[in-house]
């Protein structure tokens, strides 16, 4: 007990003062992998937006590495943290949606297993996360996988149920999810109009240009 409290702690330090990745390289080596997995999974409820957003951040690519050579147990990760999401696990997920985001942003098989569970805590008709404590964490992860894996998230129908946020009473849902929706649907497209015609040897615009003549002149 004294062992995993003195890692929490070694951890969380570690997490808050540096990115995610440099951590897991540093770190991995001399802390056993199942203990760091125990510690950010703990870190997930924390109440230090930085330590729960990085810890969330450090067990995606955790888990994805994980998911190369045991599946399996890559698998039981993100069960554990689709449990803590059920009304049944008696607690809130905190930083669930976000962990998964990132697992799944990370590793195509756990994306193509868990996706569609995802997508359903964006539905009404699903497993709702809207309007509970945990749906800015929610919009939060659907902004990490909109950047991650757009056409895909697009595939399963999350644009327009990322739209339906728009409409909540709460200015703070509305821009999470007119955040998720802008990096989802990717910089507007310009219209190609290609080269200005050409009449009489000079361009349209040429000649707009250097007429003088008004529109209303007769």
């Amino acid at each position: 007990m004294r062992e995993a409290a003195r890692i929490q702690a070694e951890l969380a330090e570690a997490l808050l003062q540096t990115d995610a990745e440099e951590i897991l390289r540093q770190r991995l080596g001399r802390i056993p992998a199942q203990a760091t997995t125990r510690a950010l999974l703990a870190f997930l409820s924390s109440a230090d937006d930085a330590l729960r957003s990085r810890s969330a951040r450090a067990l995606g690519l955790l888990v994805a590495q994980r998911a190369v050579s045991d599946l399996e147990g890559a698998r039981e990760i993100v069960r554990r943290l689709v449990w803590s999401l059920n009304d049944e696990s008696g607690g809130i997920g905190w930083g669930a949606p976000e962990a998964m985001a990132h697992i799944l942003a990370r590793s195509d098989s756990l994306w193509e297993e868990f996706a569609a569970i995802f997508v359903s805590y964006l539905r009404e008709d699903g497993n709702s996360l809207g309007g509970s404590p945990l749906e800015p964490f929610l919009l939060e992860a659907a902004a990490i996988l909109a950047e991650a894996r757009p056409e895909a998230l697009r595939s399963l129908g999350a644009e327009p149920l990322l739209a339906s946020f728009l409409q909540s009473p709460r200015e703070s849902t509305r821009s999470l999810a007119a955040r998720a929706l802008e990096i989802l649907r990717g910089p507007p497209e310009t219209a190609d109009v290609g080269p200005p015609a050409e009449i009489g040897g000079r361009s349209v615009s040429q000649q707009s240009a250097g007429s003088g003549v008004s529109k209303c002149s007769r």
